[in-house]
């Protein structure tokens, strides 16, 4: 079954219509744990940054954002939102899929190496993965993403059941929409669409500095709703090599980029990238650069 056929979204937060923001304020760096809609109903001048990792120099894709435009934030992106001049902004914080954290999961305003460990365990997985849906939403459908925000906070308000499950049904079709309009629109560019997700999930999958377990074939294949040979085969098609060894580049940049800061050792930085003991990434290493960690590090005392 598709996971998006399964959908029971959860409304956590919800910005009214006339939501006020003031000249030269914004949201500078965070990540959130949802999905957030964003109507931006008046203002000159909004625009957002969307990083591609969590270094301080990590490059970034600017979004702008005209009066009267939309703009989704997925779960896990750290992206930053911007207003030159006075704006009227409503929004609302959601997820896909409703589960036993759904009430107690806060907006937070912070990026991922200053989130706990309950936060980053609870970020949402993005179902919109396999769809080529941008973040600022041109193509689609302006009154039925405006009706959303707005009717939701009606519905909301008064919190009957009734009314609660009126938001559910218009989030699903919403949502529905979305795929549909994205999906179809580029239908010839899909595949890299595709590719370029995967390429991305691999990206932030070994963004920050915190322990995580290794990215596989297997875990990508199921994220994406893909068979695995396929997706090393569009992913080949775009990039010239297979998603592994993809990851495995992004590792030992990561590696040298940790390393290379001086704050942790090499059981720290191993364990940062995936490896389940420093002897193991130090083979890795050394099979790939030619030399070891330590030797690297070595290397960086003596030209310091």
């Amino acid at each position: 079954m598709h996971a998006l056929s399964t959908l029971s979204p959860y409304t956590r937060y919800i910005a009214e219509y006339n939501f006020h923001i003031s000249k030269n304020c914004g949201v500078s760096d965070r990540i959130i744990l949802d999905y957030e809609l964003m109507w931006l109903k008046s203002g000159e001048g909004a625009y957002a940054l969307f990083y591609e990792n969590d270094h301080p120099d990590s490059p970034f894709e600017r979004v702008e954002l005209p009066p009267g435009s939309f703009l989704l934030v997925r779960p896990g992106e750290r992206h930053g939102i911007f207003f030159e001049e006075e704006s009227y902004q409503p929004h609302l914080h959601f997820d896909l899929v409703e589960d036993e954290a759904s009430e107690n999961l806060p907006i937070i305003f912070r990026t991922r190496p200053f989130c706990s460990e309950w936060e980053l365990a609870h970020i949402r997985e993005d179902l919109f993965a396999p769809y080529p849906i941008p973040h600022r939403l041109d193509a689609a459908d302006p009154h039925l993403l405006a009706e959303t925000i707005v009717d939701c906070t009606a519905w909301r308000k008064r919190g009957s059941l009734t009314d609660l499950l009126a938001v559910k049904a218009r989030l699903i079709t919403t949502a529905a929409h979305l795929v549909s309009v994205y999906a179809q629109q580029n239908s010839g560019t899909v595949e890299n669409a595709k590719a370029q997700t995967v390429r991305d999930m691999i990206v932030r999958w070994y963004a920050g500095e915190k322990p995580k377990k290794a990215l596989t074939l297997d875990i990508l294949a199921e994220k994406m709703f893909l068979n695995k040979y396929y997706l090393t085969h569009l992913f080949t098609k775009e990039y010239g090599m297979p998603p592994m060894q993809y990851a495995a580049n992004v590792r030992l940049n990561r590696a040298d980029a940790i390393l290379a800061s001086g704050r942790f050792n090499i059981a720290e930085t191993a364990a940062a990238i995936g490896f389940e003991s420093p002897f193991s990434f130090s083979r890795f290493y050394k099979s790939h650069r030619g030399y070891s960690p330590a030797q690297f590090l070595a290397g960086r005392r003596k030209t310091e």
